[in-house]
């Protein structure tokens, strides 16, 4: 059973583990002293509400972090929920949707207007789990970043008091937007042939088959996997591709990080919907593979099956 309650500044060692594990998703170094530096400043100067999901073993297993912040058009303020993150041994539990549903009790209870988040486009996973529990993706709206130069900052009195506002239930809310994840401020790289291929927390099982939406890669190797994604893609876009393993797990490919990532809530393939997958994308002159001839056969020799057949082409 999952509980939930609000994080205090005594919660502070545990939580800085869980968040030095988010950034690590979004693939930066680990760096358990800014983990928990951050957080100390943010729940310090009650700049973010962080809510906490408990095991039965009393174990914090997860976490989201809200930043209050106002919406000028509707002239109210709002929660952004900016980070949320479950421990992979808990993925299962519901810990993620019951911290959702706590978020909202809170923002409800604090007098917000609404609650904002963004995900990847590819976590589809994390998509259904939002619009189940009555999460609307924006269809009207695109959302925009730009890096800044940061200067160190001189803020006087005045200053400090025209960019925040007083909140009875949650000291003070911060006028500004936070920035988005690390996702979106990665540098672009110059040359595919001086840049290694990273894997964050774990590779995938090779070989693996890279959905690129107008067709499909099979890579049989590690050693072959740099060479071949970092030439086939453009490092300057910010999509996200599927990269489907021998274990039937989903990953992705983030071409401007030069990086494949394991996804926040785990996908699996199946045979059939792998089969399904390869017929769409194959070429005219590529064989189809007949779903009868499935048989008995384990996933990975699917797999394989499909890569050596895109070999084919």
């Amino acid at each position: 059973m999952i509980t939930t309650r609000i994080a205090t500044l005594a919660d502070l060692d545990v939580v800085a583990e869980l968040f030095d594990a988010y950034r690590r998703f979004y693939l930066q170094p680990s760096d358990l002293g800014l983990a928990k530096s951050f957080l100390t400043a943010r729940l310090r100067n009650k700049e973010s509400v962080v809510i906490l999901a408990i095991n039965a073993a009393h174990e914090v297993v997860g976490f989201c972090q809200l930043y209050p912040t106002f919406c000028s058009v509707e002239a109210k303020p709002i929660y952004t929920l900016y980070d949320l993150f479950v421990a992979p041994a808990e993925r299962r539990s519901g810990a993620g949707s019951i911290l959702l549903r706590a978020a909202e009790k809170l923002a409800a209870a604090n007098g917000m207007a609404r609650m904002d988040l963004t995900t990847a486009r590819s976590n589809k996973p994390a998509q259904a789990t939002y619009e189940a529990l009555g999460w609307v993706r924006d269809e009207v709206f695109f959302a925009y970043s730009k890096r800044v130069e940061a200067q160190p900052l001189v803020q006087s009195d005045a200053l400090r008091q025209a960019t925040s506002a007083p909140s009875a239930a949650s000291g003070t809310f911060s006028s500004t937007e936070p920035r988005r994840p690390a996702e979106a401020r990665v540098s672009t790289r110059t040359s595919s042939a001086h840049v290694k291929l990273q894997y964050f927390l774990r590779a995938p099982k090779f070989p693996v088959i890279v959905d690129f939406r107008s067709h499909l890669i099979g890579i049989e190797s590690r050693d072959k996997c740099s060479k071949v994604l970092l030439g086939a893609s453009h490092p300057d876009t910010a999509e996200q591709f599927d990269v489907i393993d021998s274990n039937a797990e989903n990953f992705s490919f983030h071409p401007r990080m030069s990086a494949i990532s394991v996804l926040a809530i785990k996908k699996r393939w199946t045979k059939s919907a792998l089969v399904a997958l390869y017929n769409s994308r194959r070429t005219p002159d590529t064989p189809a593979y007949e779903p009868r001839s499935l048989g008995n056969k384990r996933f990975d020799q699917v797999l394989l099956d499909v890569v050596r057949l895109l070999d084919e082409r």
